[in-house]
């Protein structure tokens, strides 16, 4: 599996903090944390809401979840996931021994990882080192789920949405590169179109309160789609031909 990059946190330039990527959760571990999560949430959730949970699964149940955590746990105006990590979390951190067998998980949420993590994370709490953890293994796996999508994309039904678009963005996403085209429009359409029902990039981000890095791509990392669709286009009217 591709390892994502360092993280960079939000802020301005000069409070950005930069550090490594934790350690993967494996799908157990991850299962049984998330699971210890809704647990300890069970007094906080209505019946409405614990039955939207129920009738959720995979990536839509988790992201569900962590987003109302955050919208019932942290305040009248709730902060990201990062910066204010809702008490479920601290409860959760506190008995990690007994749901995760990888002594490099503990260690990076105890902060037990040597001299030199411990003065690149100074400050950071075990929750927050938790949502780290959940956020990077989310994001693998929304990463895998669009990259799927991207290799199923009916070519004619991307060039139907691009011209869907005003011409100023059309030209704009024309402007790009081929491989950033390829990406970008394959995004968009999955957003609006293909993926709706499940977490954008932006609600990600939006939750977590940080994105990745100069990470992989949300998206197929090679091939010239974009040139094949410019013929596609009505004429600029900025053109002389």
């Amino acid at each position: 599996m591709e390892r994502p990059p360092g993280f960079r946190l939000l802020g301005p330039p000069r409070e950005r903090q930069h550090f490594d990527a934790p350690p993967f959760l494996d799908d157990t571990s991850f299962k049984k944390i998330m699971e210890a999560l809704e647990d300890a949430a069970e007094d906080r959730f209505t019946d409405e809401q614990n039955e939207e949970l129920d009738a959720l699964s995979g990536i839509k149940q988790q992201f569900k979840l962590l987003k109302l955590l955050k919208e019932t746990g942290t305040g009248l105006t709730p902060k990201p996931l990062l910066e204010e990590p809702p008490r479920e979390f601290k409860i959760v951190a506190e008995k990690l021994d007994t749901l995760v067998e990888d002594a490099r998980i503990r260690d990076f949420v105890y902060g037990r990882s040597g001299p030199e993590r411990a003065s690149r994370e100074r400050g950071f709490s075990p929750e927050a080192r938790l949502v780290m953890l959940i956020s990077q293994s989310m994001f693998v796996e929304l990463f895998k789920l669009r990259r799927t999508a991207h290799h199923h994309v009916d070519e004619a039904k991307l060039v139907t949405y691009l011209n869907s678009l005003p011409l100023d963005r059309q030209y704009e996403l024309l402007s790009l590169e081929a491989s950033d085209f390829q990406n970008e429009i394959r995004n968009q359409y999955l957003d609006k179109e293909g993926l709706n029902d499940l977490p954008s990039l932006q609600d990600f981000r939006e939750l977590f309160g940080r994105g990745p890095g100069r990470g992989p791509r949300i998206g197929p990392d090679r091939g010239p789609l974009g040139m094949g669709m410019r013929d596609h286009l009505p004429r600029s009217p900025m053109s002389n031909d």
